[in-house]
């Protein structure tokens, strides 16, 4: 009732009763008919007191979307979900969708890390029994030199069968590379001779024929014979006559086998028995030249069998390699874990993966981090709004599942961007890490799981209290900041480790170096003579070239005992090698023209200054004289005279220390040509061509050597290359949070800058005060980084006989990149709080 009879509109009522929950309706008009009532008792018009009353209870249709609720469809329910978060999306664009897109990032980044991961981690998972296959390794400790080969003898297959009831199946390989002839065509190819029993160990299953003689794969087959069936197909394999017995699928790319053409073992084994009879080197225990794998009758016979292999070397071994062991090792672990000596090819390293491993991690905390804290603060901005859905009788149940359903709505939005961004770049990321990587749907599903459970964390606040919750953000954001310091100074000890691979000293000059494979039919010496005429060409040598390592062969020095000789890399080259590889004299004499180790009873051999030590001729090697055995077997094949003394160079690659070598002097029959060239250009390779074509009808094939040599570090360089690109998408993350997270802190900062500008701080004192706290928990984070970053350095560089030392400026770089890039990131909303006009912020509640 209301003074003088006076009543507001009715209508008022019914208009915003279609509109407005009852409880909502009552409570309002209730305060405003009082409020009507004191106006008219005041004298107010009652015209007047009815326009008043009725813009006042208009005013609450800002709430009508709190009306009474009416029960909604499964379908309502979702559509007007998802209108709210496009309204919420609309409202706060630069928030959503900065958040968002560095979401994605970081996924996207995740997704073809764990890609490369799991490729890596595939090796040889194809094999049936791949649990119960071991490949057999020597340990060779020769005269204070170790070498660590990933091969064993020939007969240590069929001994140890006979000796081992844990073993059910050995199987030898021989690897080697032959000219295979189809139809007068000749193709290089890699040639693996294997036991009867290796496809019974190996899962390499036949298309079409039958085990027997020769079995090649689809593709090779495809490439001799076309659509036409190659089963019995006659093909010549070196100097022999083989048939084509079957055809087996194309192996998988995550083997360590990889070839295309397997030969019966058996078929060599006659080969070298007529070359060298019975008691060829094949048959000795002295040859190190076969791959060996055994398969156990179970995988728990690992252990007592490593137990007894000491025991069976001392057994079989001869008496110069007592100090020598075999090894096993589990067929799945060859491509990440072994770095031996003649590897069938260039393997992963374990290392790598881990260090992978932490990077997808570092990324996708990182990110998670941004979206937790973010989260945080949005929620808080929207505390007025959650209040009063809970005042109008919401459930804390209904505000939770409201919110989690955004979050995860944001989340599942960011993943499909992810897919999309994945797709996009997977071909260049494969090109970059040399891989054919594929999305694969439980990876998939295991990141779209991993996005739901932090779209789910991120609503629940960190703590109750204001000031809990801002210690826990700056100790994420020290986190994030600690995160990308380490990975850039880990990144730029990479890069400096790659540069010192391209500066380093070599001993020779790997630059300008074209090599060609020789043919065996091959007129050598009439060919040097022709390339030496092509103005281009300044020398031209035949020899291995440096960089790859060559065999060990054993020599006896001058009064030194037979049952004990030397194990020292061997090659030969000819008088003009030195010159083209330009390696340094230190004493005596190059090869000359009389030097001719074919026709020579006394050879001529030059050897480096490690070797010299190793002789015991460190001093004055030249004159003295050594013999050398013939290749597996106890007899003496030469004898030779030390003519020159030259300094050390690198045979291998930097992972290992200079070897002693010993180069002898031959005039043809070389498997490789080094052709050192004033440039190596289309116009160069065109004149070299045109002079092989005529000696040979063998297309021509040749390679560059500084940029094969470079190959040897592919691995340091692919990490390097993938470590810097997802370093700075670490730093754009971090940079990224830092950003959002200062508008948001320095939005809620607004007051209190507004009363200290009241009272006379100025511009300067308010950024040097923010830039402190800023600086102050960055400043801790870096000096928490710093010994992580010098043991995952000195962890990587450990790796490398040769390598470079942790410098300051690393450290220097990265932290001053770091702290440039957090200011910058915090600098736009910092300098727009302290350059603000105080006045409206106080009239904030």
């Amino acid at each position: 009732m209301t003074s003088r009879g006076q009543r507001p509109p009715g209508w008022v009522r019914k208009f915003l009763s279609n509109f407005l929950d009852d409880r909502v309706l009552e409570g309002s008009l209730g305060d405003l008919e009082e409020k009507y009532s004191n106006n008219v008792e005041r004298g107010t018009h009652v015209w007047h007191a009815n326009v008043i009353y009725i813009f006042e209870a208009l005013g609450f249709m800002k709430v009508a979307a709190l009306r009474k609720e009416e029960p909604r469809s499964i379908a309502g329910q979702v559509l007007h979900i998802f209108t709210f978060f496009a309204r919420l999306v609309k409202r706060d664009k630069s928030y959503y969708l900065v958040s968002m897109f560095g979401l994605a990032l970081s996924l996207a980044s995740f997704l073809l890390i764990a890609m490369f991961i799991a490729d890596e981690l595939s090796y040889d998972s194809v094999h049936v029994n791949r649990d119960r296959i071991f490949r057999v390794t020597t340990h060779v400790r020769l005269n204070d030199v170790d070498f660590d080969l990933a091969t064993t003898q020939f007969p240590a297959a069929h001994a140890l069968q006979s000796e081992f009831p844990e073993i059910e199946e050995a199987v030898r390989l021989h690897a080697t590379t032959m000219f295979i002839e189809v139809n007068d065509n000749k193709f290089e190819e890699k040639v693996a001779f294997v036991d009867d029993n290796f496809f019974n160990v190996f899962s390499f299953p036949l298309i079409s024929g039958k085990h027997g003689d020769a079995i090649i794969t689809e593709r090779m087959a495809l490439k001799y014979f076309g659509p036409d069936d190659p089963i019995g197909r006659i093909v010549k394999i070196g100097s022999r006559e083989m048939r084509i017995s079957g055809v087996m699928k194309d192996i998988d790319t995550h083997s360590h086998f990889k070839f295309d053409f397997f030969v019966p073992l058996s078929k060599q084994l006659d080969v070298w028995k007529s070359e060298n009879g019975i008691e060829g080197r094949e048959n000795k225990w002295f040859w190190i030249g076969a791959y060996t794998y055994v398969m156990l009758r179970d995988a728990s016979d690992e252990t007592p069998l490593r137990e007894k292999l000491a025991a069976f070397v001392k057994k079989y071994f001869p008496e110069r390699f007592r100090e020598s062991r075999y090894e096993l090792q589990k067929l799945t672990d060859i491509h990440l874990i072994s770095h031996k000596d003649n590897e069938l090819e260039s393997n992963g390293d374990i290392l790598y993966v881990q260090l992978f491993t932490v990077l997808a991690v570092v990324i996708i905390v990182v990110s998670f981090i941004n979206i937790i804290n973010l989260s945080h603060f949005k929620i808080t901005s929207r505390s007025k709004e959650v209040g009063i859905r809970r005042s109008l009788g919401q459930s804390p149940g209904k505000v939770f599942l409201q919110l989690s359903v955004e979050s995860l709505l944001s989340g599942i939005i960011s993943f499909l961007i992810a897919i999309v961004l994945c797709i996009v770049f997977l071909p260049q990321f494969n090109q970059v890490v040399e891989k054919d990587l594929h999305l694969s749907m439980r990876l998939m599903g295991f990141t779209l799981a991993l996005v739901v459970v932090v779209s789910l964390l991120a609503i629940a606040r960190p703590t109750r209290k204001i000031t809990s919750a801002g210690h826990t953000r700056n100790v994420l954001i020290g986190l994030q900041v600690c995160f990308s310091f380490v990975l850039l100074v880990f990144s730029f000890i990479i890069g400096s480790q790659i540069d010192f691979f391209g500066e380093k000293d070599l001993g020779f000059d790997k630059n300008n170096i074209v090599v060609i494979p020789m043919n065996d039919n091959f007129d050598q010496e009439a060919f040097k003579r022709e390339i030496k005429r092509n103005t281009s060409v300044i020398n031209a040598s035949g020899g291995e070239p440096p960089g790859y390592g060559y065999d060990g062969w054993r020599f006896v020095p001058e009064g030194g005992p037979y049952e004990k000789p030397l194990m020292l890399s061997f090659t030969f080259a000819d008088k003009e090698f030195m010159e083209t590889m330009k390696m340094k004299l230190l004493a005596g004499r190059n090869f000359n023209k009389d030097d001719n180790s074919r026709i020579d009873t006394l050879w001529s051999f030059m050897i480096n200054r490690k070797a010299a030590i190793e002789l015991g001729w460190a001093e004055d090697p030249i004159g003295h004289t050594m013999e050398i055995f013939a290749p597996g077997r106890t007899e003496i094949m030469a004898k030779g005279r030390v003519v020159g003394l030259i300094e050390d160079y690198h045979s291998e690659s930097l992972h290992d220390p200079v070897k002693p070598v010993v180069i002898a002097c031959d005039v043809a029959g070389f498997g490789e040509f080094l052709v050192r060239v004033s440039d190596v250009n289309g116009e160069t390779i065109a004149a070299i061509e045109n002079t092989w074509n005529k000696f040979s009808n063998r297309p021509f094939e040749y390679f560059v050597l500084d940029q094969q040599l470079d190959r040897l570090y592919a691995n340091e360089e692919k990490l390097g290359n993938v470590m810097l690109f997802f370093t700075l998408v670490a730093l754009y993350l971090t940079c990224y949070g830092l950003f959002a997270m200062s508008s948001l802190v320095f939005t809620s900062k607004l007051k209190e800058v507004a009363i200290r500008k009241v009272f006379g701080a100025g511009e300067a004192s308010i950024l040097r005060q923010f830039y402190s706290r800023y600086a102050l928990f960055n400043i801790i984070a870096l000096i928490v980084g710093v010994p992580v970053a010098m043991w995952l350095g000195n962890l990587w560089l450990e790796t490398f006989q040769y390598r470079i030392g942790l410098s300051v400026m690393f450290f220097a770089k990265a932290a001053l990149l770091v702290l440039i890039a957090g200011m910058l990131s915090v600098s736009y909303y910092l300098a727009k709080v302290a350059w603000s006009n105080p006045l409206p912020f106080l009239r904030r509640d």
